[in-house]
């Protein structure tokens, strides 16, 4: 995945171990519910990328740390920063429902699945992302 702000870009990676655009729609989707935090981990192999969502009244912000290993789980004081951005809720869901319908709309649902073996493409968690987006 390239994360990009406009001012800032960095590649992340996952490992297929894990249903890591799944772990970020339901990050979102907790955040559209109302919660204040959310979490999603990648792993790799070996090491863990883990979202970390802080949200205030419609703003988010968005820091990602990475980790040299995923199990055990490690304390956030022991991540690397590599990517952090704040926006409104919207504008951030909006941006990362439209590159996995970029993703979808390429790979198709197969193709999507011989890439990641372990999991289907989570198309429920976007279409519920997606829909709140319609609400707002």
């Amino acid at each position: 995945a390239t994360l990009s702000d406009g001012d800032v870009s960095v590649e992340l990676s996952a490992s297929y171990l894990s249903d890591a655009p799944g772990e970020l729609l339901f990050a979102l989707a907790h955040l559209q519910e109302g919660a204040t935090d959310a979490t999603a981990s990648w792993e790799e192999e070996p090491g863990e990328y883990r979202w970390i969502f802080h949200r205030d009244g419609n703003q988010v912000r968005l820091d990602v740390l990475e980790f040299n290993s995923s199990w055990p789980a490690l304390p956030e004081s022991d991540g690397t920063l590599v990517f952090s951005t704040a926006g409104q809720l919207d504008d951030v869901a909006r941006s990362f429902t439209d590159g996995l319908r970029e993703v979808i709309a390429e790979l198709g649902e197969e193709g999507y699945r011989a890439k990641w073996v372990e999991h289907a493409f989570p198309t429920v968690l976007l279409e519920a992302v997606e829909e709140h987006l319609k609400d707002a």
